[in-house]
């Protein structure tokens, strides 16, 4: 796989449901909480990584071409587009959707 082409997408995220992510930390202290959420060190705010973000994104444009049945849940990756039928195959590898 080669990086072709770079796009910078900027927009405003608004939470309409509850979000978590959690940081990680499997070890576990009395009276401390159980589920952590990432916060920026230097201002202790919350904030979602930009490796959610992308697999969230990625994860929504699967749904959105219709390969997430034809990958079994997995991220989709060359060797399932070959599987695909010609019509998805297009619309895969372009990353477009008629």
């Amino acid at each position: 796989m080669q990086l072709t082409d770079i796009k910078k997408l900027e927009g405003t995220v608004e939470l309409v449901t509850g979000l978590h992510i959690g940081s990680g930390n499997l070890e576990m202290h009395i009276g401390g909480t159980d589920n952590p959420v990432i916060k920026n060190p230097i201002n202790n705010q919350p904030y979602i990584p930009g490796s959610s973000i992308k697999g969230k994104i990625r994860s929504l444009l699967e749904w959105q071409l219709g390969v997430v049945s034809a990958t079994e849940g997995k991220p989709l990756g060359f060797s399932h587009i070959e599987k695909l039928p010609a019509e998805k195959q297009a619309h895969a590898k372009a990353g477009t959707r008629r």
